[in-house]
């Protein structure tokens, strides 16, 4: 047995340590993040695996990374196996990756949900046009949630208080993990079974991505879209979103928020009643109740007793009246009123004989101003003289005239006049 020697080499105990680790580890795996990638010309990988206190360099040679299925990126969470090996010019212990694989099971989730989502939009499952109405009063409402859930309670109270003459059933379902797509299309087989249903509300609070994934599954999808009754998404919180928003008929942001909208118009009326019968308080109620006193006054019990009210209460009144001051009040009032009646009469009289007055003033005026007018008088006797249109107001006009014919104007028309010069001078010409 050769003696050990009492020292070693770096290379030495570096080759010795890489067997060791090599032989030891030969296949394994490991969970981390990777940092620090890069790539080489040679189209090998160099990573760090890191978790929250240490760090783990791993090397990815071309002829595995060429089986690569996503590509590699920082902060990406992977599932590295390999063998372990010791970089000996560096002497870092290091992982030989064989394959590699994300171990983010959201992201791979929602690549799935991204990649189903690009299906059923070019199958049309999403065109607004294959939308079903909401109808604005459902009578009877199918509610698909866990009973037990604050969600279904929010949900009852406040449809509940808002709403009036809807049945609203509520449809046990798994909301929640591996079976909860089946539990809900068994509800919705259910729902159709038994028929007569107007609107179908698939509802649940809020959670994680993975509580809300089975809202992504193509088999709940595909039956949400075919399903006869118009159907209503109220998944979550306001930012939440899963593909049942896209495919049912109309998303509500919460459950709340859901049975609000859905009680919304029935609101209205409901307001609009109260509205009313306050105004019926305020503006008839009293008529109704003398209305009502009125009737109770109708019975016969109450008729005759009132009746002997009456005629005592009378009895009364006439024993303290003074017939006296009555009947000369009574004759005042007589008097005064034939005395109004007089006023009125010589009223109406005066304002006659003014209106009769001012009528005639204004035919006198009128009456005047025909009188002045020229055709008035014209048919007096008096005429006017014109020469080309021109009216000749004067002896000196006439006499100054260069144009020797005139036309003498009268009420009823007028004469064309020649002077005797030039009917003279026309004899001569001729």
């Amino acid at each position: 047995m050769n003696k050990l020697k009492k020292y070693f080499t770096v290379s030495e105990i570096l080759d010795l340590l890489r067997r060791k680790v090599e032989d030891g580890f030969e296949q394994v795996s490991v969970s981390g993040e990777i940092t620090n990638l890069s790539r080489s010309p040679a189209g090998h990988f160099y990573f760090n695996l890191v978790d929250q206190s240490s760090v783990l360099s791993c090397a990815l040679f071309r002829g595995a990374a060429t089986r690569l299925k996503n590509q590699l990126s920082d902060g990406q969470q992977v599932l590295a196996s390999g063998r372990m090996s010791l970089y000996t010019k560096r002497g870092n212990c290091q992982l030989i990756v064989s394959t590699i694989e994300s171990s983010d099971r959201q992201g791979l989730l929602k690549k799935k949900i991204e990649e189903l989502k690009k299906k059923l939009q070019a199958q049309g499952v999403f065109d607004l046009e294959k939308k079903k109405s909401i109808p604005d009063f459902p009578r009877k409402v199918a509610v698909i949630t866990s009973p037990r859930s604050a969600a279904a309670a929010d949900f009852v109270t406040i449809f509940s208080r808002r709403a009036f003459s809807v049945n609203l059933v509520i449809v046990p379902a798994v909301v929640q993990g591996e079976t909860a797509a089946g539990s809900i299309i068994n509800a919705l087989d259910l729902i159709k079974k038994k028929g007569n249903f107007d609107l179908v509300v698939i509802t649940r609070g809020g959670g994680s991505f993975e509580d809300l994934y089975c809202f992504n599954q193509e088999e709940l999808l595909v039956k949400v879209a075919e399903f006869e009754i118009p159907v209503i998404s109220a998944v979550g919180h306001e930012v939440d979103y899963t593909l049942l928003d896209y495919v049912s008929d109309l998303r509500c942001e919460t459950p709340s928020a859901c049975a609000e909208l859905l009680t919304e118009k029935q609101m209205n009326i409901l307001q609009r009643l109260e509205s009313l019968k306050r105004y019926l308080s305020s503006t008839g109620g009293h008529s109704v109740l003398r209305y009502k006193e009125r009737l109770l006054r109708c019975s016969p019990v109450n008729a005759i007793r009132n009746l002997e009210s009456s005629v005592k209460l009378a009895q009364r009144r006439l024993d303290r009246i003074d017939w006296h001051r009555f009947i000369h009040e009574k004759i005042q009032v007589i008097q005064l009123r034939q005395a109004i009646d007089l006023s009125l009469r010589n009223m109406l009289e005066l304002v006659e004989k003014l209106h009769l007055k001012k009528r005639k003033t204004v035919e006198l005026i009128q009456n005047r101003l025909f009188d002045l007018s020229p055709n008035s008088i014209l048919k007096r006797g008096y005429s006017f003289v014109t020469v080309d249109n021109a009216v000749i107001g004067n002896l000196a006009k006439f006499k100054n005239r260069k144009e020797k014919k005139f036309t003498l104007n009268f009420c009823d028309g007028g004469i064309k006049i020649i002077s005797q010069q030039e009917i003279v001078n026309a004899e001569k010409s001729s």
